[in-house]
């Protein structure tokens, strides 16, 4: 990951305010239904029969003030064992002003197009996607943070006379995350409209403060459970094996910069007990990353290696420093 230069002040106002909800917006839900099938990826949302039992959802209001958005947005979400989708209808009576300049992962959030604000129960960071009315996506993590790549997912635009429609197909392998027992996950989605002359911004969770870092929106409920299925079983394992693999790797690269302090103890007759105690530290998390086998203990081993990574680091800075700085001094930890 890395920062983007917006080169649009407003838009980091605008994502701080996405972020912060007002207290009636707390109260917002979606129930989001089990799709019969996965719908055909088109934009055409009104003729597809998978959407059919799912409810609409509308009443967006402009940012900073609880005055219903004239052109109004409209959702619907639903969900497989594989993925989640988004049905959003946009209003919008002058179709020959839409501003649609950018390419993918350029400043879409310039254009006409809807944004999504996804954070994923037992997370700790959300998802940013962006997207124009030509098909052009910008994805990230966390405010201001771009992804040096777009993501595996998929939109698709259709434009009718009076409005434009939007189809998204969002894998939870995207998420790292796939939702178990009926999880409620916290989501926003912004409507962005240069149409008009003022009042460009509009969401679906209401938002009247633009500084506070509080909430990020909804609550959406899947409210069938998919545990059972077999793509669940199939993609949780994927989720795990990739979880696990990404610790052994990072645990991979906190060991080299171990045994490089290693080395330098060695050559300028430094103390090694701290560093072979974290040797073994290393050593007993990668086991526990071979025996982790469930959503919960991955996340666990994940992050106890990404801490030890991190660990890694600074010792081999301290080791680094007190070699060249202060020749001869034992090292006796941190």
């Amino acid at each position: 990951m890395k920062f983007i230069n917006f080169g649009h002040r407003l838009h980091i106002v605008i994502m701080l305010a996405v972020l912060t909800g007002s207290a009636c917006a707390q109260d917002l839900v979606y129930k989001s239904k089990l799709l019969p099938k996965p719908p055909v990826l088109d934009g055409e949302i009104d003729s597809d029969p998978a959407w059919e039992s799912l409810p609409w959802e509308s009443n967006f209001t402009y940012i900073g003030s609880e005055r219903v958005a004239t052109k109004q947005t409209f959702f619907k979400i639903g969900y497989t064992p594989i993925a989640l989708y988004f049905a959003i209808k946009c209003e919008e009576p002058n179709m020959n002003k839409i501003v649609a300049k950018f390419k993918d992962r350029e400043s879409v959030f310039n254009d006409d197009g809807v944004e999504l604000f996804i954070f994923p129960a037992k997370t700790k960071q959300f998802f940013h996607l962006i997207m124009n009315t030509q098909g052009a996506r910008w994805n990230g993590m966390g405010l201001a943070m771009a992804s040096d790549t777009l993501w595996d997912w998929q939109m698709m635009v259709a434009k009718q006379k009076n409005s434009y429609t939007v189809e998204i197909m969002l894998p939870f392998k995207l998420f790292d995350r796939i939702p178990e027992d009926l999880e409620q996950w916290t989501i926003n989605i912004s409507r962005n409209n240069f149409t008009a002359s003022e009042d460009h911004y509009s969401t679906w969770s209401q938002l009247d403060n633009l500084v506070e870092f509080t909430k990020l929106g909804g609550k959406l409920v899947f409210t069938e459970s998919i545990k059972n299925t077999p793509q669940f079983q199939k993609i949780k394992k994927e989720i795990l094996d990739q979880r696990k693999k990404e610790a052994l790797d990072i645990l991979g690269i906190a060991q080299v910069l171990i045994n490089q302090s290693l080395d330098i103890c060695n050559k300028n007759s430094m103390n090694l007990d701290f560093v072979k105690s974290f040797n073994k530290s290393i050593a007993k998390a990668k086991q526990d990353v071979q025996n982790a086998d469930t959503l919960a203990s991955t996340a666990v081993v994940l992050e106890n290696a990404q801490k030890l990574y991190r660990q890694s680091e600074l010792i081999k800075a301290d080791i680094l420093l007190r070699s060249f700085c202060v020749e001869g001094t034992a090292f006796d930890g941190m």
